[in-house]
């Protein structure tokens, strides 16, 4: 046991040293080209690189999607908070390797575990983006049904307002608050509306209702629109079940190869001891890792909002 403990301690300080390392090689990298000072201006400048040819390296890629991901997740962690949870995670990670006396596995639980956070959080954003759909299709059946019988959009969207949950109401409210105090020009208020929420429908619905502007025979298309919005809707929640399902299933199978581990233990101490002790037992505890994770990898990356498909 006490043993044990040394290997965990020395562990961890590897851990922390390398940590640290390459945190102080990040922040040298921040001080010369200010690129990660804010988080709008890190997923910018990595485009613009990519727009330029320029080659980004897979961490700055690696962190200007994460976070973007932050920011359409409505998520409350900052980069920073973020980056304290994949390092606690990837310490889990070493640490179970090293009870399991498993040098190999120390590194591969570490890099696999550090990556848990970034599947929550993608998780977190499929929800909200489900989310947003499910706001839309309300918000715009109400808004197109009044503005079918008043042909005014500004009356239209005031008269429905306390209807619309954010953060769609903050964005209608400002459109009409722009259209009254700012700008009289209806259609570049409507384009700058479409810019804050990426869904196709969103932007079907803002091209038609700029084209009801010239012409209002184009507001009867407005309603097929939402038709459309609420179909996926409905096959959305089909999906959500179906995705519960698999995911029941996954975390089924992926909970009882784990626990076989310990529980093998208990049954047979030959066999456990030839896992934990042994090279070719060890190198199948990492394999059997390394296949639950790709699976888990798999299955969040087909797990996406219809309407973004």
């Amino acid at each position: 046991m006490k043993m044990l403990y040394y290997r965990l301690l020395t562990a961890v300080f590897i851990f922390l040293g390398i940590y640290f390392t390459l945190k102080f090689v990040n922040n040298g990298r921040e001080i010369k080209t200010n690129k990660w000072r804010k988080v709008s201006n890190a997923s910018i400048n990595v485009r613009k690189e990519l727009l330029a040819g320029k080659k980004v390296s897979r961490l700055e890629k690696m962190k200007a999607d994460a976070e973007d991901t932050l920011r359409t997740s409505n998520a409350k962690l900052t980069w920073e908070q973020f980056e304290g949870v994949i390092i606690l995670f990837a310490a889990i990670g070493v640490v179970i390797g090293v009870i399991l006396h498993n040098i190999l596995l120390c590194f591969v639980l570490g890099a696999m575990m550090s990556y848990i956070p970034v599947i929550l959080l993608k998780l977190k954003q499929y929800r909200y983006s489900v989310y947003i759909n499910e706001q839309l299709q309300s918000a715009l059946n109400t808004v197109t049904t009044a503005y079918l019988k008043n042909d005014d959009i500004n009356i239209a969207v005031k008269e429905n307002l306390h209807r619309i949950d954010e953060p769609l109401n903050t964005i209608f409210r400002e459109f009409v608050a722009a259209n009254i105090f700012i700008d009289s020009d209806i259609v570049r208020n409507i384009r700058s509306m479409r810019s804050r929420i990426d869904n196709h429908f969103w932007y079907e619905w803002c091209d038609s209702l700029i084209l009801c502007q010239s012409d209002r025979n184009v507001k009867y298309v407005l309603p097929t629109i939402v038709e459309e919005m609420s179909d996926v809707r409905n096959l959305q929640e089909e999906g959500n079940t179906l995705m519960m399902q698999i995911y029941k299933e996954f975390g089924l199978v992926a909970g009882m190869v784990v626990a076989n581990i310990p529980f093998m233990k208990l049954l047979n101490s030959d066999w456990y001891g030839y896992l934990t002790h042994t090279l070719p037992g060890k190198i199948i505890v990492v394999i059997t890792f390394i296949v639950i994770f790709i699976s888990l990898g798999y299955v969040v990356k087909v797990n996406k909002p219809l309407s973004d498909l």
